[in-house]
């Protein structure tokens, strides 16, 4: 039981850090396209 229960956590914390590493990537690449826009609607 306790053996199931650690890696029953242990999934969690992974999904939970790659949710979190998804919600990163997600705001770089939005930082990313917006610098491209305005660099685009200056030129």
């Amino acid at each position: 039981m306790l053996a199931r229960a650690e890696a029953v956590t242990i999934q969690t914390v992974i999904k939970i850090r790659t949710r979190r590493w998804v919600i990163i990537l997600q705001v770089v690449i939005f930082f990313i396209l917006m610098i491209q826009g305005f660099e685009y609607l200056q030129i």
